[in-house]
């Protein structure tokens, strides 16, 4: 494990020192990414607010006020019933649970969008680790936590989401919470087999075009 850390990072040194002799910076691998993307280093303040939304922006990007008032209230509904749900999850089964826990979010997710997974993976991911320290190897732990952190002060929320989702450390920690609730395993299949469909036809008329 030592000598594989040892690799990585000695792999990383060349070509840093590659990049100093040819274009004499040693950072421009990194540097260059400024090219397409201005801001590097620092928090998004505007790209949060606009992940950590709860649903809101769907509502302001209405085009009328009836459109808005509908949705407003189901926003309402849906958040009401999530905390309702949480205060009496001690009086239903498991069964129960699970489905009313899977349907509520599967509304939410429909008005708030992708950045509910994103606000799920970071701040849910970061929970998680947390709950799950004493479990966790330092290393794993650290790692993680390094990863969010990282994809938090990047400057910019342009696919954190799928940064957080690589990270090794939070799909342990992960596993960890599927086996001691298979319900959370199961809905989490069935949610991706859902998102795959959008996500296949949106990839193909993207390459249709």
């Amino acid at each position: 494990a030592y000598l594989g850390g040892l690799m990585a990072g000695l792999g990383t040194a060349i070509y840093s020192l590659f990049c100093a002799i040819k274009f004499h910076e040693p950072l421009a691998f990194i540097k260059v990414q400024q090219a397409w993307r201005s801001s590097l280093g620092g928090l998004d303040w505007q790209g949060w607010l606009k992940i950590l939304n709860g649903g809101v922006m769907g509502i302001l990007m209405a085009d009328n006020w009836l459109t808005k008032g509908v949705l407003a209230l189901l926003l309402c509904g849906t958040w009401l019933g999530i905390i309702w749900l949480w205060m009496a999850r001690h009086r239903l089964t498991s069964t129960m649970l699970g489905i009313a826990s899977f349907t509520l979010l599967l509304v939410l997710w429909l008005q708030w969008g992708n950045e509910m997974i994103a606000t799920i993976l970071t701040i849910g991911g970061f929970c998680v680790l947390w709950h799950y320290r004493y479990q966790l190897t330092t290393s794993t732990l650290l790692y993680g936590v390094a990863v969010i952190s990282l994809a938090i002060a990047s400057g910019s929320t342009m696919s954190v989401d799928r940064i957080v989702y690589g990270t090794v450390s939070i799909s342990i920690a992960g596993a960890m919470v599927c086996r001691r609730y298979p319900t959370v395993g199961l809905a989490t299949i069935i949610y991706c087999a859902l998102a795959l469909v959008p996500f296949s036809i949106r990839f193909a008329q993207a390459l249709h075009a």
